[in-house]
């Protein structure tokens, strides 16, 4: 648990454009938005929690959750919502919880698995797809 200082989160979210919007003393949140692109911003500062409400361009209405996250890094989401940080996780509009899921691959590197899984299933399309064409029938391969 990273506690922010609600002044401080303030001084970053004025600094960066942001107008507080909400504050909820009971709830501990502090509440930011962006006039440039209509993200929202809640700040859990007790916890260090940020929840930033955008619309993705291929997800659609979108909720990032981020957890114990620094001032430094504060200041990075609120310049750049759709910033990865490899930590936290995030809900499409119709509720469904994803996780970030990582995978190490052979060289040891770290790739995002969801992207792996989506470029496996591509190219199984595109084959299945070469395969109809060279056989001559489109219900051959499924």
């Amino acid at each position: 648990m990273t506690p922010l200082p609600p002044e401080k989160v303030r001084r970053l979210a004025r600094e960066t454009g942001l107008k507080e919007v909400q504050f909820n003393e009971t709830s501990r949140v502090v509440a930011f938005l962006s006039s440039a692109d209509n993200t929202r911003f809640n700040v859990y500062y007790t916890t260090g929690t940020v929840a930033t409400y955008l619309l993705h361009p291929r997800q659609g209405k979108t909720q990032l959750f981020r957890r114990n996250v620094s001032l430094v890094m504060l200041k990075e989401i609120f310049q750049t919502p759709r910033i990865h940080t490899d930590f936290g996780y995030h809900r499409r509009h119709d509720g469904i919880e994803l996780q970030r899921k990582r995978a190490r691959t052979m060289s040891g590197d770290w790739e995002d698995a969801n992207t792996r899984d989506l470029n496996i299933d591509e190219e199984e399309s595109a084959a299945k797809k070469a395969a109809r064409k060279v056989i001559g029938g489109e219900n051959s391969v499924r």
